[in-house]
């Protein structure tokens, strides 16, 4: 089984059985394992822990060090389960802390040292496409915006006809927002600010995009942030409650 492969790896369908992924994301660690190649493979095995890899780092630009600890061990687990399930090939990804913090590179030489995986760290459009790739594995036929909302960033990407499109990227992710430290209206600029830049990457108004959001994974704080691309009054049950509703329309001036 091989589990040191360059990010420029193209799977072949005459050679891949059963495939592994570890995903080291900005607050959990997850494997999945997937029986073979196919349009919409199935799952073999799915599991997640949640290490908090990337808290704090919005104050501090360093992942966090019990997050570190938490996630080689885990790892480690994933890679010792994954030894009796005669995979074909296994693969590491790491998305927004490993590529928004200093010691991001770093912390991918401490896992190869100690594990033997090669993390390949994506990038932002990276994950956009591969998010949305994901969302046309079970719906081939989606058309309009996936957005994929992570802990340490929030990506936007074009599906029709079977493809994917423009892809866009932001640091509006739940931890980043939830470790924001500073005024109110800091914070309220910060998230225009994200939320205008998304919207000139993908060009596109916010209007358009909520008209065309496909895919939403709910997530704390980003609420906020997912509202402000779609406009409160179009998605009122993403809210808690009629304050939370009047309190991002009022923030975000719809």
């Amino acid at each position: 089984m091989k589990i040191v492969l360059p990010k420029s790896y193209k799977f072949k369908r005459n050679r891949i059985g059963r495939i592994g992924i570890i995903d080291v994301g900005s607050n959990s660690v997850r494997l999945v394992v997937f029986d073979g190649v196919s349009r919409s493979p199935t799952y073999f095995f799915n599991e997640k822990v949640l290490c908090g890899l990337g808290r704090g780092l919005g104050k501090t630009h360093y992942l966090s060090v019990e997050g570190k600890e938490k996630t080689i061990t885990a790892i480690k687990r994933f890679l010792a389960i994954t030894k009796k399930m005669n995979l074909n090939e296994l693969l590491g990804v790491a998305t927004a802390a490993v590529r928004n913090s200093i010691d991001g590179l770093s912390f991918v030489e401490s896992v190869n040292n100690e594990t033997g995986l090669n993390l390949n760290i994506v990038t932002g459009y990276e994950e956009a496409e591969l998010s949305a790739n994901g969302v046309l594995l079970g719906w081939p036929e989606a058309r309009g915006v996936v957005c994929d909302i992570g802990g340490g960033s929030l990506e936007l990407a074009e599906v029709s006809a079977g493809k994917v499109g423009k892809c866009a990227t932001s640091l509006l992710g739940t931890l980043v927002l939830q470790d924001f430290r500073g005024s109110e209206k800091n914070f309220i600029k910060f998230i225009k600010s994200s939320v205008a830049d998304l919207c000139k990457n993908y060009d596109q108004s916010k209007q358009n995009i909520s008209m065309m959001l496909v895919s939403v994974e709910e997530q704390g704080m980003t609420k906020c942030s997912l509202l402000s691309l779609c406009g409160a009054s179009c998605w009122p049950w993403l809210c808690s409650g009629i304050s939370m509703h009047k309190e991002c329309r009022d923030i975000l001036e719809f």
